[in-house]
């Protein structure tokens, strides 16, 4: 055999293997592209006009809170004297104290105001309607009583009149500690006092009862008064003061009871 044929034998076979390499070259890169043009395909966004595969995800809405209003911030807000110096103005012989009232001070409560002790660990909501009063004088929702003489007293919830038409509300007051056991052990004493003096009658006593499913012991007590006969008050126990109630709707106490709060020290 000839050197020219044994090259050319050699060349022609190297040619062959040229000839695959580019071919499985070309596939490889088409397979590679091929999957390339697949995946974009896959994770691409759909078409606007494909309505039926798109969500619309809305902002959540925040959430709209009621300011408490602050009641005291009324500039009509009158006192207790304000109020007597009204009545006394509108005074005459066609006065009627009842309508007088009736008319400003009939509405029932709309609201409650939280009271917090100054000097004792609770706190109570009392019931409170700002629109209680007249277009010149609004209400308090609570006050200090300028006249009592038997120390500080608290003035809450809706007006009403006395004898003589003066202007009064119920009342709070604080008292030292003590146990329904040891009040109604003193209401004996007093009564045994009463008894004892010449000038009362015998009928001239104390009497209480013991007011059952309230938050905190209550004892309602009636008290012999040398102006209205009898009056009714209340005594609400708590661990660290006991709460004295006076001209008190009766319909009002158990939301008033039930609505002490024992703060933390």
């Amino acid at each position: 055999m000839t050197e020219n044929s044994v090259s050319g034998k050699l060349f022609s076979s190297n040619l062959v293997r040229i000839y695959f390499l580019v071919l499985f070259s070309l596939l490889f890169v088409s397979l590679i592209f091929s999957a390339y043009k697949f995946g974009q395909q896959s994770v691409s966004p759909q078409s606007p006009k494909d309505s039926s595969l798109q969500v619309t995800i809305s902002p959540v809405a925040q959430k709209q809170l009621t300011p408490t209003p602050n009641y005291f911030d009324n500039p009509k807000l009158s006192t207790l004297e304000k109020w007597n110096q009204v009545i006394s103005s509108n005074s005459s012989k066609d006065f009627i104290c009842q309508d007088f009232f009736f008319s400003r001070f009939s509405q029932d409560a709309s609201d409650f105001i939280t009271y917090q002790s100054k000097d004792h660990q609770y706190s109570i909501d009392f019931p409170y309607n700002p629109s209680w009063g007249d277009d010149q004088n609004s209400v308090f929702p609570y006050e200090s009583n300028p006249y009592d003489k038997m120390g500080p007293e608290i003035l809450f919830g809706a007006p009403f009149y006395t004898d003589g038409c003066g202007y009064a509300r119920s009342g709070l007051r604080e008292t030292s500690p003590s146990s329904i056991s040891q009040a109604i052990e003193k209401i004996k004493i007093d009564n045994l006092m009463l008894q004892n003096n010449p000038e009362l009658s015998s009928d001239y006593r104390y009497s209480y009862q013991e007011v059952s499913g309230l938050k905190y012991p209550t004892l309602k007590l009636i008290e012999p008064n040398h102006f209205f006969g009898t009056t009714s008050s209340y005594k609400v126990f708590l661990p660290d003061v006991t709460l004295n109630f006076s001209w008190l709707i009766p319909e009002s106490l158990p939301s008033l009871v039930n609505s002490i709060r024992i703060l933390s020290l």
